[in-house]
């Protein structure tokens, strides 16, 4: 993605077929920014999405750089074929929400000129709301891969399919290791502001920004589990890991042993790891810590080396929807669990618990909702699909509309 004077609107073939894709991977929806007053972006949104179709004095020179009218206007009445005749535009928080008859439309990032013309503008996925939870559901099943998930209410399961079939999940599996520190802090044996100083050896590939920090930087265990959850730092994943140690971890990882981290992943993803994946498939606990041992041991390998294909999905941490919901039950009251709300507009709940993790062939999301009445919600879903890329703006709005569904109820 270029990063010009401003971030681009992203549009691609498979958005104008179906939806619209998040920045990067399964990261939250950024508040709308700019330096001109809020006002000018909510009337530049309302102009854009009241009109139906685009003029090009809408756009500064740049944003039609990358995106014709044409582009812009297919999107506007996909738009309106699914969620239904314009409304109006909200702000909550500084995120705008572009409201149609039937559902709305998250907008990510917005950014006006001084002349009132958009520069950047980046879409979240539709939602379409008034459905009921079957309904809603319907659409995770509809996907194309091998889909799972769960909805619980109080604890009780509401909505469910293949919820106990255990399938990749991405860098959902790092609750576990936040689960096991905090064990550690309640049984007084670390606590949330000791000081660490990670090692060269612990650092990963992004997602994140740890690695490229300096060796040796003070940081806290709790910096390192926020950093670890709302930005999915596989870096500060895989110090935590090693800090914690894997079989203290493993006890809470429901059979995903030994418990790789994040590196060793990509070690094993890569060229120099591809003679050790059958053994890894096949092998017993006891072969795989083997493996695992000579991982460690290895350099992390260059970029251009991994292999993140959708044939290589089944090398990940597995986990069922059920599981993800008791971990995440488990942590979510933590008050480092609500900087990165997800997929889910924190303005419509209490409070948002969310992680959520992508990979080739890998998508899941596990969000604890607390509605404003006090009832608790878990969902949990996963897609696997080792033959195709997981179509992520089409995985994201179906779980954007349970979650929205979940919302509305009474």
């Amino acid at each position: 993605m270029k990063s010009a004077p401003a971030i681009i609107a992203i549009f691609s073939t498979s958005i104008l077929l179906g939806g619209f894709a998040l920045q990067g991977r399964a990261q939250s929806p950024q508040p709308a920014t700019s330096a001109v007053p809020a006002l000018r972006q909510s009337a530049a949104l309302d102009r854009l999405f009241r009109a139906g179709k685009a003029q090009s004095a809408w756009f500064s020179d740049d944003f039609l750089a990358q995106v014709s009218i044409e582009q812009i206007d297919t999107i506007l009445s996909q738009l309106s074929a699914r969620l239904g005749s314009y409304e109006n535009v909200t702000a909550t928080k500084g995120a705008y929400r572009i409201v149609f008859s039937k559902g709305y439309l998250p907008i990510n990032v917005v950014r006006v000129n001084s002349s009132g013309q958009l520069n950047a503008l980046l879409l979240g996925s539709p939602v379409v709301v008034g459905q009921s939870l079957a309904d809603a559901t319907h659409a995770l099943t509809a996907l194309p891969g091998k889909t799972s998930y769960i909805v619980l209410e109080n604890g009780h399961e509401i909505a469910s399919a293949n919820q106990n079939i255990s399938l990749g999940v991405g860098s959902t599996f790092k609750l576990a290791i936040l689960l096991a520190l905090r064990k550690q802090i309640e049984a007084h044996k670390r606590r949330w502001s000791d000081v660490v100083h990670p090692q060269r050896s612990w650092k990963s590939f992004p997602s994140g920004d740890l690695q490229s920090w300096p060796e040796g930087t003070t940081l806290t265990l709790e910096t390192l589990a926020s950093l670890m959850i709302s930005i999915s730092d596989n870096t500060a994943t895989d110090s935590l890991l090693n800090i914690l140690g894997r079989r203290a971890v493993e006890p809470y990882t429901f059979g995903n042993v030994p418990y790789m981290t994040t590196r060793n992943m990509f070690t094993l993803k890569s060229a120099e790891g591809a003679g050790l994946r059958e053994t890894w498939r096949t092998g017993s606990v006891s072969t795989r810590r083997a493996i695992v041992a000579k991982l460690d041991a290895m350099p992390l390998p260059a970029l251009a080396d991994l292999d993140l294909a959708p044939a290589l999905s089944d090398i990940e941490w597995h986990y069922t929807n059920r599981q993800l919901c008791s971990l995440m039950a488990k942590v979510q009251d933590l008050p480092l669990m609500t900087i990165n709300p997800g997929i889910a507009s924190a303005a419509d709940w209490k409070r948002v618990a969310y992680k959520g993790g992508s990979d080739g062939g890998v998508m899941s999301m596990t969000a604890f909702l607390t509605a404003k009445n006090g009832t608790n919600f878990c969902a949990s879903a996963t897609e696997n699909d080792d033959k195709r890329a997981i179509n992520e703006s089409a995985f994201i709005g179906a779980f954007q509309t349970v979650a929205s569904q979940l919302g509305s109820r009474p």
